[in-house]
This record gives C-alpha cells, structure tokens and sequence, in this order.
C-alpha cells in the first residue's frame, strides 16, 4: 500500500473528528509519513485510531486553524 492510500484510508477512519483539521503526506527524517493536523489535542485513543496507517509513520502537528475542514 502507498503513503497516499494509506493516508486516504486513515482519514476517512477519523472523517468527522472534530480535534482533526487535515491529514497530509510527506517526509520526516527521509521516510514517507502521514501528517495529522489538529486543532486541539487527539483523544487518548489516536494510537488505536491510527491503526489504518499501514505501517507508515503518523506525526502530529498542532495547527492553528480553529475550524475542522472540509472532506
């Protein structure tokens, strides 16, 4: 599986996540991730949430954007 389908799979397990702004990809420290964007803090639960990730690293990034977007 892609970085890409894994991060379109991951988003629409957390679609209507209110903590939740975006869900990109990129690169941190030469590896392909999934970046979570949120408004506020993830629940406690966000490591089981992010079970569909398939193995690609999730980096969480506080943004400053205060509405959710818009799948």
């Amino acid at each position: 599986m892609s970085v890409n389908d894994a991060a379109k799979k991951l988003a629409q397990r957390l679609k209507g996540a209110t903590w939740l702004h975006a869900v990109g990809i990129g690169r941190e420290d030469g590896n392909e991730c999934i970046f979570l964007y949120v408004t506020k803090d993830p629940p406690k639960n966000l490591p089981e949430l992010m079970e569909t990730a398939d193995q690609f690293p999730v980096v969480v990034r506080k943004t400053r954007v205060t509405k959710p977007a818009v799948y």
